[in-house]
């Protein structure tokens, strides 16, 4: 028993050492929260190891580490660098949190009090949430998890759905979609595929469509989050995480820019909480009628898409 607990501190020491040789981190992160009283201190070298320069396999297993960990203080160790979790560890941190009612209820309290953002919790999660075995989490998930609109969003998005209704120039859509949406989106073999594929939407009623448009955050889908970087010799960067590898993540951003970053070089990496489209396309389509003109062009597209009258993003 000596020799193990000799080994197990020796792992406390060695797991956050960055001189060290991966491999063995990330055995001494395998060996931690095994001793009661040192769980607190376990459960902070683990959060610690979460962070983006941290190589994805050692955050992995510090991940199947904390799960392990029997403490009602694991939310609040793990959750408070939030922002800074890619879009891998948020899902894998989510299932352990939401595996425990002790735990979803931390959750639950944390995305209440605007640590949060409940936009951030996908459709899996989300829904694990509001069909939860209990009835006190269910309620109270359907609670935290509305999206609230601004008010000055609503009124906009009102203006916007009135002029929707009427039949529009298809033409003058196209050509709004190839000025303001093309950097992000593609659709008959124009602009690139950097936001979701729209020749796969499942719904393109008007007031789904205006609504995504002019208020993107409203049901935001965790792979679409933008997330901004600073290396260590001052570059910033941003985009969606497209990618991660052992020791790299690569951000997609507008037009399809891609920014292959290692681990060791960065100096910051922090999620806005925010979709990589922005708010506020009505500062640029003025019009209500345009933005009409632009919707009905995606309806139609999308439309022949679903009846194999284009393929992919060909015309």
């Amino acid at each position: 028993l000596g020799d193990l607990l000799q080994v197990i501190g020796s792992a406390r020491r060695l797991v956050g050492d960055e001189s060290q040789e991966v491999d063995l981190r990330l055995h001494s992160a395998r060996l931690l929260g095994r001793q009661r009283d040192y769980l607190g201190d376990d459960l902070r070298e683990l959060s610690n190891l979460l962070t983006p320069q941290v190589p994805a396999a050692l955050q992995n297993a510090a991940i199947e580490r904390l799960g392990r960990c029997d403490d009602d203080d694991l939310p609040k160790v793990v959750l408070g660098n939030w922002a800074q979790f890619s879009p891998s560890v948020r899902s894998r941190l989510l299932d352990l949190l939401v595996g425990r009612k002790e735990w979803t209820n931390q959750l639950l309290d944390r995305i209440a009090a605007g640590h949060l953002f409940a936009a951030e919790i996908g459709a899996v999660h989300r829904g694990r949430l509001l069909l939860h075995s209990s009835s006190e989490v269910r309620r109270r998930a359907n609670d935290v998890l509305q999206v609230a609109r601004p008010a000055n969003r609503q009124k906009v998005i009102q203006q916007y759905l009135q002029a929707a209704v009427q039949v529009h120039d298809v033409e003058r859509g196209r050509q709004l979609f190839r000025q303001h949406c093309s950097n992000c989106h593609a659709l008959e073999g124009q602009g690139v595929n950097v936001g979701p594929d729209l020749h796969t939407l499942t719904d393109y009623s008007t007031e789904s469509l205006v609504v995504a448009v002019l208020d993107p955050n409203l049901a935001l889908n965790p792979r679409y989050v933008e997330y901004r970087a600073v290396t260590i010799d001052g570059r910033i960067v941003s985009g969606i995480v497209a990618d991660e590898s052992g020791n790299s993540i690569k951000l997609l951003g507008a037009e399809g820019n891609e920014h292959v970053l290692l681990r060791s070089e960065l100096d910051d990496f922090n999620s806005t909480g925010q979709s990589l489209m922005p708010n506020g396309l009505e500062q640029l389509i003025t019009e209500p009628i345009d933005l009409a003109a632009l919707v009905h062009y995606v309806q139609e597209i999308t439309k022949r898409a679903e009846k194999g009258q284009v393929k992919g993003n060909g015309k």
